[in-house]
């Protein structure tokens, strides 16, 4: 890991997309067998998943491992994107194809990103 000194959490938010289907196969060759989601680092160190978290918190166990980390709260929620950063992009209408000018074929939107998505103006500049 980058900074040893955070915490990370992996889950997927895109289920039924190509990414998400390529997440799951890589997981799967990794591990040998498929592995659920979220899962939660915390300083480098592995902390587990939705189970795992539910009986660390039900003992009060999380919030002794987060007690050093700063509460970010910034009081407000992007309106545009619900604090997801990411929005549909209105080009391709998530189907990230355009028909080109003249041609009148179809080619890859040139705006999103591999899952339709574009970054939110508003709380991304």
């Amino acid at each position: 890991m980058r900074n040893s000194n955070s915490v990370v959490l992996y889950y997927a938010s895109l289920r039924g997309r190509k990414t998400y289907e390529d997440c799951c196969a890589f997981r799967e060759a990794l591990k040998g067998k498929a592995v659920s989601l979220p899962q939660v680092f915390i300083k480098g160190k592995y902390i587990g998943g939705a189970g795992e978290i539910k009986k660390l918190h039900k003992a009060g166990e999380l919030a002794m491992l987060l007690q050093y980390f700063p509460i970010t709260d910034r009081g407000i929620v992007c309106e545009d994107c619900g604090d997801a950063r990411f929005v549909s992009c209105p080009n391709c209408s998530e189907s990230r194809k355009v028909y080109e000018g003249e041609s009148g074929k179809l080619k890859r939107c040139p705006g999103c990103n591999e899952n339709e998505l574009l970054w939110c103006r508003c709380c991304c500049p």
